[in-house]
């Protein structure tokens, strides 16, 4: 056989094999992107609950600033107070006190699985990974330290002053009056202001995750 012949045959082999090679990986790119575009519809799905239930929580903690602003008046005249809803308002404080606790499973699956790195907008991963790593994580760190707060206040302060039963004071006012402006100055309206950040945060960011997934890439 001719030495042309074979180095012909040689070459179209060694094309072949290097197309299929080439074929392979660009097919195996396009199924990344493809997991990685369904994976930010998870995502997507996801902080659409998360901005629903934040407007809630905002929503409440705006109603949760009248009863404090109610108790600190209460407090400071035990005289005059009406002590049937001063009760109730501790009841209702001390039992509700939502906070907001965003949900990370879909973005959890997308940067453990390196999906992260197949979505073809580097500055939509840039956003993604602050919201999570920055914003939720600022959310679930404030949330946590205003119910800790508030929990230590009905357990320690509110007994220590004020007869649940009788819904009557029994010592002086002065301390529980103190930790509750607190709450309500540090803390009430603290978060009313983070939640609002998050729920301008998750409009602007479902909005990035919209148009990357209208638009074909």
């Amino acid at each position: 056989m001719p030495w042309a012949r074979l180095l012909g045959e040689a070459l179209l082999i060694f094309a072949s094999v290097y197309v299929a090679i080439v074929l392979e990986g660009v097919s195996a790119e396009r199924g990344r992107q493809d997991e990685a575009r369904e994976a930010l519809r998870q995502l997507r799905g996801e902080l659409v609950l998360d901005r629903a239930e934040a407007e809630e929580v905002l929503d409440a903690q705006v109603q949760i600033a009248t009863d404090y602003s109610d108790l600190a008046r209460w407090l400071g005249s035990p005289s005059t107070m009406p002590t049937d809803s001063v009760g109730v308002v501790i009841r209702r404080l001390g039992y509700s006190n939502p906070t907001a606790y965003p949900r990370k499973g879909a973005w959890t699956a997308l940067s453990s699985t390196g999906l992260l790195a197949a979505i073809e907008d580097p500055e939509l991963v840039v956003r993604v990974a602050d919201h999570y790593e920055n914003l939720v994580a600022r959310v679930e760190y404030n949330g946590n330290d205003y119910d800790e707060l508030l929990n230590a206040t009905m357990i320690e302060s509110v007994p220590a002053v004020w007869d649940a039963f009788r819904s009557r004071p029994t010592n002086d006012l002065t301390e529980l009056r103190g930790r509750l402006d607190y709450l309500a100055t540090s803390w009430n309206r603290y978060y009313q202001e983070l939640m609002t950040i998050y729920v301008d945060g998750l409009d602007r960011l479902i909005g990035d995750v919209d148009a990357y997934l209208g638009s074909g890439s």
